[in-house]
């Protein structure tokens, strides 16, 4: 399930709210007149797929049309709003990229209203493409991440029919309203309706505080497993995501695997252009003296650039993976989807196709056998694998020292 602005464009939304901002008087009236507005709406639209930049003569910028290609990018998806999300969240999320996002700045110049590169910017720009598809597997589509999203959509669409936020997104008025702060309003929505929780009515939001309660207890849908879905199934057009009941049915065991306790999410990791090469519409020139563009061809390329970005004939772009959670966190249950999603995932392809590294046992005894599982865990004291480690710290004041690791109870 998702809210119905799923797909809405954010850069359609940033117009409305600018839209609303000079409304509500808070831009002078001087500042933008009615031309300078539209103007920069359609900047921050650019030259997104489905949205054209203006022709008329009410905006005269024919001559420019280079600066729909700075925000919003349609042509190769290289644009300031990707260097700024990069810069930012890999920062605050210490994730280390080798793209040089100032030389990229200033190594461009403008040819046939076109903003292109110097030639010596291929391998930086082969970074950015390469440092957006490691965060987002990195960080947006991490395992935690996406645990903690699926139930961030699960307590909202759960909250809605009280709430009514899906009445609301499309006023930017209300939209931006719906910050981070919702979460609070769920939990707290007693303070403003005292005695609600007896109400019938009001159950959904009661349903809602428990998912959030979990999340802030760090009690996340467990990860159970995934697959990369393989390219020429893809490219055949043979890919179509399973129903939680497909999977469910390839289980064999004891324990009782409820189809609402299993998620299937399937991330999609790209270029920033689906299934296309972006490089095959960026242009270079060789100097700042230069009138010319030209594009990279893959003889002029080191060969040590994976073929995805020397050529655009291998139908290779898109990284898709299906994963499965349980919202049951009880290790029977994490191990039992595991094996039914494991058992799909050999119907589908034989053994041609592997899934994610097992799971990390967890600390506590596992019956195996209820969740219908012919495996083997030999449990090795770790009394028996204790061992002694000296750390020896030559630096200023340090001392060398030694330490035991004690008994551990069995």
């Amino acid at each position: 399930m998702s809210f119905p602005f799923a797909h809405r464009s954010h850069e359609e939304m940033s117009g409305k709210i600018l839209q609303t901002i000079i409304d509500d008087g808070h831009v002078k009236d001087d500042a933008l007149d009615n031309i300078d507005m539209k103007r920069v709406q359609d900047l921050i639209m650019g030259s997104c797929p489905g949205h054209q930049a203006p022709s008329h003569a009410a905006l005269p910028l024919n001559d420019k049309r280079f600066l729909f290609d700075i925000v919003a990018n349609g042509r190769n998806s290289i644009d300031v709003d990707k260097f700024d999300y990069l810069a930012r969240d890999s920062h605050y999320c210490n994730v280390k990229v080798s793209c040089d996002l100032q030389r990229l700045r200033q190594l461009t110049k403008v040819l046939d209203n076109e903003i292109c590169f110097k030639w010596s910017e291929y391998e930086n720009i082969f970074e950015l493409f390469h440092a957006r598809s490691n965060m987002h597997r990195r960080v947006y589509t991490h395992r935690k991440a996406k645990a903690i999203e699926l139930m961030l959509v699960d307590a909202l669409i759960t909250a809605d029919p009280v709430l009514r936020m899906t009445e609301r997104i499309h006023d930017p008025r209300e939209f931006v309203q719906m910050d981070d702060t919702i979460l609070k309003q769920i939990e707290h929505y007693g303070m403003l309706h005292p005695g609600f929780e007896a109400s019938e009515e009001y159950a959904p939001v009661a349903a809602a505080q428990k998912i959030i309660s979990r999340l802030r207890k760090r009690q996340l849908y467990k990860y159970c497993s995934e697959v990369i879905i393989p390219p020429h199934v893809i490219a055949a057009n043979l890919w179509k995501v399973p129903s939680v009941q497909d999977v469910i049915t390839c289980y064999s065991g004891a324990v009782h695997i409820k189809e609402d306790d299993v998620i299937l999410c399937e991330n999609s990791i790209d270029f920033a252009m689906k299934n296309q090469n972006p490089l095959d519409n960026v242009h270079f020139f060789d100097n700042f003296d230069s009138q010319h563009k030209y594009s990279m061809r893959k003889n002029t390329v080191s060969p040590m650039y994976p073929d995805v970005f020397q050529a655009s004939s291998p139908p290779h772009h898109t990284e898709r993976k299906l994963r499965a959670y349980s919202r049951d966190g009880s290790p029977e249950h994490v191990a039992a989807v595991k094996h039914a999603f494991e058992m799909w995932v050999k119907k589908m392809w034989n053994d041609t196709v592997v899934t994610s590294t097992p799971l990390r046992l967890p600390q506590t005894n596992l019956n195996l056998a209820a969740a219908g599982l012919a495996l083997e865990m030999p449990r090795q004291s770790l009394r028996e694998s204790a061992v002694q480690l000296t750390v020896d710290s030559s630096g200023p004041g340090l001392k060398k020292r030694k330490i035991q690791l004690s008994s551990i109870p069995e």
